[in-house]
């Protein structure tokens, strides 16, 4: 499940460091912005974060209740990438991605 969840994050962090337009609109432009598809919206990010809510859950986590938590840190932080990255920095996008999930899973004992 750990290396599930990696290649899910780095496709995720890859995809939103391409510097494509959608790239660029899929983070910036929330629903409250654009109320004529707001629903439709809503509807594509629940459905794509409910990947990773199974992704998460699929983890031996030592208390499940912090499930949600932990998505949402992971999720939120890969998301934040598209402010702090920069192109040719010492780490890919990939390489960051699974810094992320080693350091998640490491604070898991026995994991």
């Amino acid at each position: 499940p750990w290396r599930r969840l990696e290649a899910a994050c780095i496709a995720h962090l890859e995809t939103l460091l391409d510097r494509s337009a959608y790239s660029r609109v899929v983070i910036r432009v929330a629903p409250v912005d654009a109320p004529s598809v707001a629903g439709q919206l809503t509807a594509l990010r629940d459905l794509y974060e409910q990947r990773f809510v199974e992704l998460v859950a699929a983890l031996p986590l030592r208390d499940q209740a912090q499930a949600r938590d932990l998505r949402l840190l992971l999720l939120g932080g890969l998301n934040w990438s598209q402010t702090w990255f920069r192109e040719g920095g010492e780490q890919t996008p990939a390489q960051i991605a699974a810094g992320f999930v080693r350091l998640l899973r490491s604070t898991q004992r026995g994991n």
